[in-house]
């Protein structure tokens, strides 16, 4: 076939391959509930579940958050560090996003759950960092927000999260 990998498959891939090239090869911005990572500390967000259900969401970016780099125009959570977990057992973490409201997010299902088992309880973790995939939200538009599920009700996760933004 002249030209390639007929079809556009060639372009495709190079396309598929030049964006995980960018995403491993990106600045992370790391963030707690008193601002982004030019902080002298990062205090981390408070998740409270309901009983064995997601409890109320916790906003963790406003669109003046984002862009963090100028002329990004848009980010995805790319990890989430536990801190504190007052129970060991499974939780579920839910981040959403979207420009109007955490319940607009969710019935537009431009979320991300990731599960969170910790080894320890309290602040005697291992430090693992719990990595994640999501689209892309809009720097200084989308909103991003955290729930937790657990079991217990009224179990508490302290995190900070960790973004990547992106020029598009």
């Amino acid at each position: 076939m002249p030209g390639g990998i007929g079809g556009g498959l060639g372009a495709r891939i190079l396309r598929s391959v030049e964006e995980i090239e960018h995403h491993l090869h990106n600045n992370e911005i790391w963030f707690g509930s008193d601002g982004g990572v030019t902080e002298d500390s990062l205090t981390p967000y408070t998740l409270v579940s309901g009983d064995d259900a997601f409890g109320a969401a916790v906003e963790l970016l406003a669109p003046g958050d984002t862009p963090f780099v100028t002329d990004m125009t848009r980010f995805d959570p790319h990890r989430i560090l536990p801190i504190r977990i007052d129970t060991a057992t499974l939780y579920l973490i839910r981040l959403i996003w979207d420009d109007v409201s955490v319940n607009a997010g969710e019935s537009a299902r431009q979320y991300t759950t990731i599960p969170v088992f910790p080894t320890g309880v309290g602040a005697n973790l291992d430090g693992t960092v719990a990595e994640m995939i999501a689209r892309r939200a809009y720097s200084g538009t989308d909103y991003m927000w955290a729930k937790c599920k657990n079991a217990s009700n009224l179990a508490e996760v302290d995190i900070i999260i960790g973004i990547h933004e992106y020029i598009e």
